[in-house]
């Protein structure tokens, strides 16, 4: 929130921030810390913040390069997709020539496994997304669609879907009692 003069001012934690399982009182000590002189604050920890503020840029570069990655790839599954059928007649003319007799069967056999594992892929996304669901919701958490559908979106991909559900699983322990809090950590 801007301060008087132009400055910008951070407001003090709430004493409950203390009360947080695990990092609470050192939290507390910290943010309180930065709010009452931000300056010095940045001062004194000026090498977190720079290697901290590197890495940070360093990743945001990998995500953009990825999502990157992810645009072109699409685009050449478009352009794949819209060719098909010219595609398929060049995939059976080469294999005819490589394989003879056989080209036909390859080109069959290989059509099948690769939807056989394009369909398993999306089945286990599915299942995958349903019971993160259901546990997001029973635990209550925030933004439990959210997380499920990015469940969905990171089991499509094939990255480990514990990635998305470390935040709500870091939630849980905020907002449940602690055997509600490791239950739901098991289960997800």
């Amino acid at each position: 929130m801007p301060g008087r003069q132009g400055t910008l001012e951070i407001p003090g934690p709430d004493p409950s921030v203390s009360d947080w399982p695990l990092i609470g009182e050192r939290l507390y000590a910290e943010w309180k810390s930065f709010s009452e002189n931000t300056q010095q604050y940045a001062i004194d920890h000026k090498e977190v913040i720079l290697d901290t503020g590197g890495s940070l840029l360093s990743s945001l570069g990998g995500f953009f390069g990825s999502l990157i990655l992810f645009l072109i790839s699409f685009l050449i599954a478009v352009v794949f997709i819209h060719n098909a059928d010219q595609g398929r007649n060049s995939a059976a003319a080469f294999l005819k020539k490589v394989a003879g007799d056989q080209g036909q069967d390859i080109l069959t056999i290989s059509r099948d496994t690769i939807r056989s594992v394009v369909k398993g892929i999306l089945l286990v996304a599915l299942i995958q997304t349903i019971l993160a669901l259901i546990g997001l919701k029973l635990a209550a958490i925030p933004a439990a669609g959210v997380f499920a559908f990015l469940v969905l979106v990171f089991a499509i991909v094939q990255i480990p879907v514990f990635l998305v559900l470390l935040p709500p699983i870091i939630i849980s322990f905020s907002t449940l009692d602690t055997t509600g809090a490791v239950i739901f950590t098991v289960y997800m």
